[in-house]
């Protein structure tokens, strides 16, 4: 945490990364990141919330300990390491629908490859209607019960959610996807030194990657497939090493 401190009245404790920021923080980050708002104004509205000072106040501070503000705050911008799950259960017109463990923790292998198996062709052809596909791959109406067949119906209901609900479990998946990927470098090997790709272009690599461990012989092994997500993925990083 950082401890803000000004003049002899004010002193606050902010978030000094993703697994800091409460629920309620997050969804306002999840709000603002959706807007289409230069980082300047997303950084002085961001700084607002987290600080919960009048704006008036805000506008009276003097622009060197302004910077340093700034950067306080500037993890929000890069690349999430989001792996608390504060929602793990949301409702929609009375029905429960149930949500993942901190960091992917009780996912199985299947339910992991399954999206990357079928984003493929959602980014490609349906860029717009990916996250709600996302969300109702991690979210079950049964606690810690995959089912396939019922993504397609769970998505036209899941899809009502309010957008920065959307956002905010998108930050979720995506910081524990880089947290799984940072843990498994043998099954994830990084880009080449110095290769920068498009962020879509990324997102496209690393689906098509997965997708490839799903067609592998050993990832249709039932036992396998039906096996926790990070003791899958470790018995694949040891295959990589024989």
């Amino acid at each position: 945490m950082h401890i803000i401190k000004i003049g002899d009245d004010y002193s606050k404790e902010i978030a000094s990364k993703w697994n800091e920021l409460t629920a309620k923080q997050l969804l306002f980050v999840a709000k603002i990141m959706s807007k289409n708002i230069k980082k300047k104004s997303a950084t002085v509205a961001i700084l607002q919330n987290f600080m919960e000072i009048p704006w008036k106040t805000l506008y009276k501070i003097k622009p060197e300990v302004f910077i340093d503000l700034e950067e306080c705050v500037d993890f929000i911008f890069h690349k999430s390491s989001l792996t608390i799950n504060h929602f793990k259960e949301i409702k929609i017109k009375g029905q429960a629908f149930f949500g993942p463990e901190n960091a992917l923790t009780n996912f199985t292998f299947e339910q992991f490859a399954y999206y990357s198996e079928n984003a493929l062709i959602r980014i490609k052809d349906k860029p717009e209607y990916f996250i709600d596909y996302l969300i109702s791959c991690l979210y079950t109406t049964t606690k810690n019960k995959f089912d396939p067949e019922a993504i397609e119906q769970n998505t036209q209901k899941l899809k009502l959610i309010k957008p920065k609900l959307k956002n905010a479990i998108l930050f979720f998946y995506i910081g524990s996807r880089n947290l799984i990927m940072k843990k498994f470098p043998k099954v994830f090997p990084k880009s080449k030194e110095g290769e920068q790709k498009p962020k879509q272009q990324d997102e496209f690599e690393f689906h098509k990657l997965v997708n490839s461990m799903n067609s592998n012989d050993m990832t249709k092994n039932p036992a396998i497939r039906q096996s926790n997500l990070y003791e899958a993925l470790l018995y694949l990083s040891q295959q990589q090493q024989t």
